[in-house]
């Protein structure tokens, strides 16, 4: 595979999500208020709440697909368990399993999303 298609192959991948929505409350029980981030990556993602000292019990983790046959242009919420073990940030090479759900190892050599960007951006 040359250097080009395999840069390429996450960005078109449609299997695999696009991006990662993560969004708290401000109140709970309140959809309205929120705080919202987004990543390309699963792990840049919990990475960057780690850092910013979030409890993962809080947070609502989203994959965000294309539109494709399995998935039409929706989020889908990903189980707790898969980010964070005993209400504690999973570590990284922790999260490579979470890849499995992808048809991968769920190594860090094996992973998809190599080529994206790990940037965590708050959008509000």
């Amino acid at each position: 595979m040359n250097i080009l298609t395999n840069f390429l192959k996450s960005r078109y991948d449609r299997t695999i999500p696009y991006t990662y929505h993560a969004k708290r409350q401000v109140f709970q029980g309140d959809d309205e208020i929120t705080i919202d981030w987004i990543s390309d990556t699963l792990c840049g993602l919990c990475n960057f709440l780690k850092k910013k000292k979030e409890d993962p019990t809080e947070i609502i983790i989203y994959e965000c697909f294309h539109d494709n046959k399995k998935h039409k242009n929706k989020e889908v919420v990903i189980p707790p368990e898969v980010y964070c073990n005993e209400n504690k940030w999973k570590p990284k090479k922790e999260l490579c399993a979470a890849h499995q759900r992808y048809g991968t190892p769920g190594s860090e050599g094996d992973c998809k999303f190599m080529n994206k960007n790990q940037k965590t951006i708050t959008c509000n």
